[in-house]
């Protein structure tokens, strides 16, 4: 009798064995089945994008150089171009850091720390004939037969408070981003006195002052000082060019940053943005 009561025992186990592997194994399809995919968009999760190039940028090689640089280039272009959303203004967001400006920043890390022809070479090879003159001798306004923008008198006016206003220890990388960017509006719009301009054709790239930011001001930005937030509202008049020149993947982001700005300021310092606003095509009513 024993060996036929030790048989059942064990085949009592076994099938309950079975039972719990056959409940974990439809747990498991049921909890697969319910979850959904991450996605924001019909090509995926930007911000999930976002942390597997971040990861790729902190293990940069030179087999992978160009991976990152690809991936961080097209995910820039994808916020661009999936428009604006609120509370996200490219450089600086309401409640999370932004997520395009650090894969700019990335950009201009990879092109800091690769060899510039090891980038350019194999499938990235065609990138050499893009290459752009190192100098113009024309504003962008003019070579695309657009508005002039008389933009010096603003630009001194705001280098004025800043030298009068801003702690002595922020002062000096107030004044340099407020010079680049100067630098952009002269090659955009030419000089309040004749519209000429004769220099670097790359400050004529819309998107340079943002790249080569000093991190301090990145910070400030992020932190939304009002200098910083001021200097971001003239910065938005720039980005009106592309959008007159057509190019879609830029469209509203102008608006769109001036009303974050404004947002961010106390009334104290919202008169700073009449000028930016009525040039890029706000209506400015506010006293």
């Amino acid at each position: 009798m024993s060996p036929r009561h030790d048989s059942g025992s064990g085949l009592h186990s076994r099938t309950k064995r079975r039972s719990r592997t056959k409940r974990r194994s439809r747990t498991k399809r049921r909890s697969r089945t319910k979850r959904r995919p991450h996605t924001k968009s019909r090509t995926g999760c930007a911000m999930c994008k976002q942390r597997r190039v971040k990861l790729l940028l902190s293990e940069l090689t030179k087999d992978n150089c160009q991976a990152a640089y690809i991936s961080s280039v097209l995910i820039c272009l994808h916020l661009l171009a999936r428009g604006p959303s609120p509370g996200d203004y490219l450089v600086f967001s309401e409640h999370a850091p932004p997520m395009w400006l650090p894969l700019l920043r990335g950009v201009r890390s990879i092109m800091e720390t690769v060899d510039v022809d090891h980038l350019r070479s194999g499938l990235l090879a065609p990138m050499r004939k893009g290459t752009m003159p190192p100098n113009a001798d024309t504003p962008t306004v003019t070579i695309f037969n657009l508005p002039r923008l008389r933009w010096q008198t603003p630009f001194q006016g705001l280098r004025l408070s800043i030298t009068a206003t801003v702690e002595p220890e922020s002062k000096e990388a107030y004044l340099a981003a407020l010079d680049g960017l100067a630098q952009s509006f002269e090659a955009t719009y030419g000089s309040d006195e004749d519209g000429s301009y004769q220099g670097d054709a790359m400050h004529q790239i819309v998107f340079r002052w943002l790249y080569v930011l000093d991190h301090q001001m990145v910070q400030k930005m992020q932190q939304k000082e009002p200098h910083a937030m001021i200097m971001v509202g003239y910065y938005a008049v720039l980005l009106k060019v592309p959008e007159l020149l057509d190019c879609w993947f830029v469209k509203g982001w102008s608006h769109h940053i001036l009303m974050g700005v404004y947002g961010t300021l106390e009334d104290r310092y919202r008169p700073w943005l009449k000028w930016p606003f009525e040039n890029a095509g706000l209506e400015w009513t506010v006293p």
